[in-house]
């Protein structure tokens, strides 16, 4: 599947309603789309039915923060939360087309936490950032 890499200093990206701005400088908010958007089947007669599968929107979500920082311990601890946090939120990136700006917007629905930095820190890491992964229910793009 394709990986869409939105900078992160021009993009913004909510979860449940804060903003993540704590981004390592130069870095990608990474989605990476996990079903195909349709699938088609041949008939021995020569047709073909197209449908579109339950899971094609669904998307993994990877964000990379300076660890230790206000984004970090709030991921931290919606991670430790019990039960388990189901997010929303939104990634937004502003462009110009025609010369006229426009709001791209990738919806996020129905996400969770599907990997965590561990509790170790590594002293030899030199960007010392700390890299969340989301699972995506459902991720749609809008440009308006």
């Amino acid at each position: 599947m394709a990986v869409i890499n939105y900078p992160a200093d021009a993009s913004t990206l909510i979860l449940n309603g804060f903003p993540i701005t704590e981004f390592a400088e130069g870095d990608f908010v990474t989605l990476e789309p996990q079903g195909e958007i349709t699938v088609a089947v041949n008939s021995a007669g020569g047709g073909t039915a197209i449908s579109q599968p339950i899971n094609s929107f669904e998307a993994t979500l990877t964000i990379r923060v300076q660890r230790n920082s206000g984004n970090d311990a709030l991921l931290n601890l919606w991670r430790n939360a019990v039960p388990a946090l189901v997010f929303d939120g939104a990634i937004k990136t502003l462009f110009t087309r025609d010369s006229v700006p426009v709001i791209e917007t990738v919806e996020l629905r129905t996400m969770h936490i599907t990997e965590a930095p561990g509790p170790v820190l590594n002293n030899m890491e030199p960007e010392h950032v700390s890299e969340w992964k989301f699972r995506v229910r459902e991720a749609k793009r809008k440009v308006a």
